[in-house]
């Protein structure tokens, strides 16, 4: 009983805290934009941070739906939990170690960004590790998991090629060029990779060995 009073505190702090968030940063990019408004708009939903951040809060909306709602049943996959968890770890990491350095913030703009780039992906690292990581994962869907950051990819470098704008300075074609994004990107994959092989490998070791209960 009191895991599962744990559990729903946590699913609707993590939606209500990410929702919140969310709905800051894009007032503050209403307020701030340079840009027409469909164009700031389209530049907003761009961003992997806030792609990963709409796609953690789909996570937890459909953990608290009824059983045998569709999202509600993709959700309690285990192997789509831990690429959520993956994906939103590399959120913080990034932000934290290559670009927090060189954005300088206060104010409502950085409470967005701790929250977009340190407190959800904390939650939801602490969710999986409560309630995820001792349930078996399949490592041949680990490749698939992959998918979600090259169609991003892909969409960022043909978007910028056309606007001759990115949201990431190391993907940033214009300054570094293709070869020096590409070593970038290629440097990402092999962190999505390692990061997703460490947290199947966790989870199927708990599984195994059974040092954590399943909730």
């Amino acid at each position: 009983m009191q895991s599962q009073q744990l559990k729903n505190g946590i699913i609707y702090a993590a939606i209500l805290i990410g929702l919140f968030g969310i709905i800051l940063q894009f007032t503050i990019m209403l307020q701030t934009r340079i840009a027409p408004l469909p164009e700031a708009i389209i530049r907003f939903f761009s961003y992997f941070t806030i792609l990963s951040n709409c796609m953690v809060m789909l996570f937890f909306i459909g953990k608290i739906l009824p059983p045998g709602k569709k999202l509600n049943d993709f959700v309690n996959n285990s192997e789509v939990a831990t690429a959520v968890t993956m994906y939103i770890i590399t959120v913080g990491v990034v932000y934290q170690t290559i670009l927090r350095p060189s954005i300088p913030l206060q104010g409502l703009p950085r409470i967005s960004d701790d929250i977009l780039h340190a407190l959800i992906p904390f939650i939801m690292l602490m969710y999986w590790i409560l309630f995820i990581s001792s349930k078996k994962i399949n490592i041949k869907t680990i490749p698939y998991w992959l998918i979600y950051p090259a169609v991003y990819l892909m969409y960022t470098l043909l978007r910028g090629s056309m606007v001759h704008t990115y949201p990431y300075p190391f993907v940033n074609v214009n300054e570094l060029g293709y070869s020096k994004v590409l070593t970038n990107s290629a440097l990402l994959v092999l962190f999505f990779l390692g990061l997703s092989y460490l947290l199947a490998g966790v989870a199927n070791w708990r599984h195994k060995n059974k040092t954590v209960t399943n909730f």
